[in-house]
């Protein structure tokens, strides 16, 4: 008996990792999305042809061209463009981890039954000193782990999209709102906070996901 609830716990285990990383699948699209979307509410026009130029753009030439329209469209002020530009960065990890996860290699469900609930992630890469390993890539993400980049990832797409909206309402209106009083980024224990409120009173709040544990390997 104890043997066989060892193992319905190990599946439960396993399924709460493809779980969680099928919700950061789902979120990363929404962080995605809500960057076209400002795009085409900022530029205006017909909205066919604008899906036609971003339809295949990866995420990355998607962010620096964000970046640039949300620069140019409205004026900025220095704390507007501050919190820009650390949103920008923080999407920049985001789309690094992504992209870490899906071209790694994912080993669920190897070992123990103890050791079930931490997946296994090998990924290298080629730099200027050989191969390596990410050396801020967790190698051993658990389920809570995961749903824990997912809720950043969650909490950064509202953020742009709230700072998009809000470049946009500049545009056709006379408001006094700017982006910054809607979104904010700090420092929290050496790790980036971003704040984000839709109307000002109520706000969620995000950091990055700290390592589990170090990552090893050539390169760190």
């Amino acid at each position: 008996m104890a043997e066989s609830a060892s193992k319905v716990d190990g599946v439960t285990q396993i399924n709460g990792i493809y779980a969680a990383l099928g919700r950061f699948t789902v979120e990363f699209s929404r962080m995605v999305d809500a960057m076209e979307t400002d795009l085409y509410f900022t530029i205006g026009g017909n909205q066919l042809l604008l899906r036609s130029i971003t339809a295949e753009m990866t995420a990355d030439p998607l962010r620096r061209a964000w970046r640039s329209i949300m620069t140019q469209a409205t004026e900025l002020s220095p704390q507007d463009v501050d919190v820009l530009a650390k949103l920008s960065s923080e999407i920049s990890k985001v789309i690094n981890l992504r992209n870490d996860w899906a071209h790694g290699t994912w080993f669920v469900g190897f070992g123990s039954d103890e050791v079930q609930s931490q997946a296994s992630l090998m990924r290298f890469k080629n730099l200027a000193k050989g191969l390596a390993r990410p050396s801020q890539l967790e190698s051993r993400p658990t389920a809570a782990y995961i749903e824990q980049a997912a809720t950043h990832t969650n909490v950064i797409a509202q953020a742009v999209q709230v700072f998009g909206g809000t470049v946009h309402m500049r545009q056709t209106t006379d408001t006094k709102v700017r982006p910054s009083d809607r979104v904010r980024i700090t420092k929290k224990d050496g790790h980036s906070e971003i704040q984000v409120s839709g109307n000002g009173m109520d706000w969620v709040a995000t950091e990055w996901p700290l390592l589990l544990s170090s990552t090893g390997g050539p390169g760190d």
